[in-house]
């Protein structure tokens, strides 16, 4: 079954792949979220999407299809296995183009990854890696 956002399809594409999901687990035990990870319930390392910007906000001139913006965080208490994770999702997902769970990308551009260490949390380190994701529906 198609995803039926951009979203799910990028996590389909993030769940191919393999030193990505070296640290995360496969398939459906997979440690990806949207917007937060359950609180309390969660080990790290784990990854959260969330959409900053919506395909109709981020519209270029001449082109077709829709372009959305998504933050990607890694989680991990490690800070250097952190790093390494981001920089997994940074090496398989810049510059892909494809299909993945019923939409076309064009093409996936990335920044960073960029780290954030909260104060709140001792142990945890978190790298956050930019995506640009320019698709249609296919």
């Amino acid at each position: 079954m198609a995803s039926s956002s951009i979203e799910e399809a990028l996590v389909a594409k993030i769940k191919t792949i393999a030193a990505v999901t070296a640290f995360i687990g496969a398939g459906a035990n997979a440690r990806i979220y949207f917007m937060t990870a359950p609180e309390g319930t969660v080990t790290e390392p784990y990854i959260v999407l969330t959409t900053i910007s919506s395909p109709n906000e981020a519209r270029y001139i001449g082109q077709d299809g829709s372009v959305a913006r998504i933050q990607l965080s890694a989680f991990h208490t490690h800070k250097q296995n952190g790093l390494d994770l981001a920089n997994a999702l940074v090496d398989g997902l810049s510059h892909f183009s494809g299909t993945s769970d019923g939409y076309s990308i064009q093409y996936v551009n990335t920044t960073g990854p960029i780290p954030l260490k909260d104060p709140d949390y001792d142990n945890v380190y978190q790298y956050i890696v930019d995506a640009i994701v320019e698709y249609d529906r296919s």
